[in-house]
């Protein structure tokens, strides 16, 4: 009758390699959520608005006479590809 060999050497690797994957995922996720809210941001969406704090749109900066700068309002949904 056959047995099977476990030798500890390759079962401590195969448990060092699953723990390096698990770590290896969840920095490729937390990198994927930065980017997300990096493209959030880019796109016009402050974060205050994400939160529900302070204003939901960016301040403006002012012009040189002290008046508001216009600010470019955040593309639509149809810019975004997207039909109504």
């Amino acid at each position: 009758m056959l047995s099977p060999v476990v030798r500890a050497q390759e079962v401590i690797a195969a448990i060092q390699a699953l723990a390096q994957a698990y770590t290896d995922y969840y920095v490729d996720v937390a990198d994927d959520n930065r980017a997300q809210f990096r493209l959030y941001h880019a796109l016009g969406r402050p974060a205050q608005a994400l939160a529900g704090d302070g204003p939901t749109c960016p301040v403006s900066p002012t012009s040189g006479d002290g008046q508001a700068a216009p600010s470019p309002a955040p593309p639509g949904r149809a810019s975004l590809g997207f039909e109504d």
